[in-house]
């Protein structure tokens, strides 16, 4: 999308001569107000201008737009990520569940296995695990 707007000569020429990018400047301006005013997220602002995220907090500090964190949210993030670092995201461990539990886990597991078999493997299709098989070829 192409926006534009008429400055007057004078300012326009003052700024293209301060600025190397003018076209550039006024976009950055742009959604970086739109970022301030929470109409944009910081995916979107960093999308938009093609940047990386970390170049996107650079670009923020640079234009002094600061998170704005309470210290309940703050507390908040820090609960969620002790959370996220004691499980590390992970299904409970065995030892953690009940015998119902384990059994339930390993029929679900081995359903996953046979549903990948059928979509993955020709009708029929047999594997030779056999020491023979796997040894073939290696001088024994």
């Amino acid at each position: 999308m192409a926006v534009t707007f008429q400055l007057p000569t004078e300012i326009e020429a003052t700024l293209r001569r301060q600025l190397a990018n003018l076209d550039q400047a006024a976009k950055e301006a742009l959604l970086v107000e739109m970022y301030r005013q929470h109409k944009l997220t910081h995916h979107q602002l960093a999308k938009a201008l093609g940047l990386s995220r970390t170049e996107t907090d650079g670009l923020l500090k640079r234009h002094e737009v600061f998170l704005e964190m309470t210290a309940q949210d703050v507390a908040r993030e820090a609960e969620s990520l002790h959370q996220a670092r004691d499980d590390n995201g992970r299904k409970p461990r065995a030892a953690d569940l009940t015998p119902a539990q384990r059994a339930a886990a390993w029929q679900e597991m081995v359903a996953k296995w046979r549903d990948w078999a059928r979509a993955n493997l020709p009708p029929g299709h047999v594997v030779d695990d056999s020491r023979e098989s796997i040894y073939e070829g290696r001088g024994e």
